[in-house]
């Protein structure tokens, strides 16, 4: 058999948590697509990433932030700068810690009740 009728070594993806999972181009393509993406160019870029983790991974291993630097990297390419800034601050959205004494506050000050209750 040659190598283009072997299917590619699997390739796990070391996610940001910690957890790892089994890469998964149709999941990439979908995520790609949801920065505005057209999907076709998507599943493309998918595709060709797909590729290069195969020729270029060690240990059958890579992180997440690594794929997404592939991404924005295909999508510049591609001149779809303004989709590789979107798709690449995606990760600022990050949810504030809620754990500890700190998850009520804010940045705006309690409001004072400006009407009396009659009684």
């Amino acid at each position: 058999m040659n190598d283009n009728n072997q299917e590619q070594a699997k390739i796990n993806v070391e996610k940001r948590n910690g957890s790892s999972e089994t890469f998964d181009e149709d999941k990439l393509a979908r995520g790609v697509s949801r920065s505005g993406t057209p999907f076709l160019m998507a599943k493309d870029i998918a595709k060709s990433i797909h590729k290069k983790l195969g020729e270029n991974t060690k240990n059958n291993s890579i992180r997440s932030i690594d794929i997404k630097d592939y991404v924005v990297e295909e999508l510049k390419s591609r001149n779809e700068n303004v989709i590789a800034e979107s798709y690449s601050g995606y990760s600022k959205n990050t949810l504030a810690d809620l754990s500890g004494d700190n998850k009520f506050d804010s940045k705006v000050s309690p409001t004072q009740r400006t009407h009396q209750r009659s009684t």
